[in-house]
């Protein structure tokens, strides 16, 4: 309907100019009136509907500085080689989502200034018909043709930007105001704000599933940082399987013996990934037994240093009463020395008295539990043939 309304007003603007110009020159004056204000009617309704955009690159209107309709009389020449009848210059391949009123061009996805004659007011350059601000545009940043592309989000004072800094080099895209790798940013991906899903990995500006490398073993996920994770820990060492997101060892483990899930049975251990009977390594002692694995002595744990398990409970081994093994029982005059043999520490020059109390050379005997020198007390220096030697 806009289109319509634009199309009947150009026809009468122009059939009251030619009407005009044959009877007087007052007449034109009051045609050129009529018509330039039918003009501003059609321009304000294609504007509010998208079709007048007159803005610049840089977000600046144009200046009334083109030729004016009451500048001298029209001269029914023709159209113009870049308009058609109704007076309007066409998108031209340039991006715009409208067709551009006369006098502009559209470039840089808006309409700009037309040149005239290749010249364009101070401080404008004329880029492919087009009057741009060459300071301010990023498509024609610091001259025609420059695109900072997405390398920067502004043009400042001919310039490529990105935010504050340096537009940026190489695969890097200027993602809000700052640098980013689109080749393997998982969160602008290919394009600024394309971020990938969960799981997923950036590789060559494409969102895809994560790879790892290694590939990895069996029931472990390959997890988003490109590595192989056992549930949610990592990955299990080269000796361990991850069994139900856990780690185990199925060579020894009775739950996973051999594979994941294999169970033994009751009483049984995995040895060497195979479910047997329990055997216990080392080898208990006397009087422990082997259950599921592990010695115990009676109900107990197996016994520690020192300790022997005798009728089921663990007891001291340097007692006389089991000196050295269970019921050795040491006699009377007898203590336990070592842990290990009864001895007479009445008679005994090396135990003598108690365990571990040697004569030496003082003396040449024990009797009664004292050390002797023949009949005497020990002697100071040394004691020989029964005497005590003079100094």
């Amino acid at each position: 309907m806009a289109e319509s309304f634009r199309s009947i007003t150009r026809e009468v603007r122009m059939r009251l100019l030619r009407r005009s110009w044959k009877r007087s020159s007052s007449g034109w004056l009051l045609a050129t009136v009529l018509a330039t204000t039918i003009g501003l009617a059609t321009a304000s309704t294609g504007c509010a509907r998208g079709h007048g955009d007159l803005t610049d690159d840089s977000g600046v209107r144009p200046s009334d500085s083109g030729p004016r309709l009451d500048s001298g009389p029209p001269v029914d020449s023709g159209p113009r080689p870049d308009a058609g009848d109704s007076g309007t210059v066409t998108d031209g391949g340039g991006g715009c989502a409208m067709t551009c009123p006369s006098g502009t061009i559209c470039r840089g996805g808006g309409c700009q200034i037309a040149c005239t004659d290749g010249v364009c007011s101070s401080g404008r350059m004329c880029c492919g018909g087009a009057c741009v601000d060459t300071t301010m545009a990023r498509t024609e940043c610091g001259a025609c043709g420059h695109d900072c592309g997405a390398a920067a989000d502004a043009c400042a004072t001919g310039m490529c930007r990105c935010g504050a800094s340096p537009a940026c080099t190489g695969s890097s895209s200027c993602c809000g105001g700052a640098c980013v790798d689109s080749q393997t940013s998982a969160t602008n991906c290919g394009a600024c704000g394309n971020r990938c899903a969960t799981g997923q990995v950036c590789v060559a500006g494409a969102c895809e599933m994560a790879a790892c490398t290694p590939a990895c073993s069996a029931d472990e996920t390959c997890g988003a940082d490109g590595a192989c994770h056992c549930g949610t820990g990592a990955a299990c060492s080269a000796a361990q399987t991850c069994c139900s997101g856990s780690c185990a060892d199925t060579t020894t483990n009775p739950n996973n013996c051999g594979m994941c899930g294999m169970r033994c049975a009751s009483g049984m251990t995995c040895n060497a990934g195979v479910c047997g009977v329990a055997t216990c390594t080392p080898s208990c002692a006397a009087g422990e037994t082997c259950t599921g694995g592990t010695c115990h002595c009676g109900a107990g744990a197996r016994c520690g240093g020192g300790q022997a398990c005798c009728s089921g409970s663990c007891v001291s081994t340097t007692t006389v009463a089991n000196c050295g093994a269970c019921g050795r029982t040491c006699a009377g005059s007898e203590e336990c020395c070592g842990g290990t043999t009864c001895t007479n520490v009445t008679n005994d020059r090396n135990n003598c008295g108690s365990c571990g109390n040697s004569c030496g050379s003082t003396s040449d005997s024990c009797t009664g539990r004292s050390c002797m020198c023949g009949t005497h007390s020990p002697c100071i220096i040394a004691c020989g043939f029964g005497m005590c030697i003079p100094i």
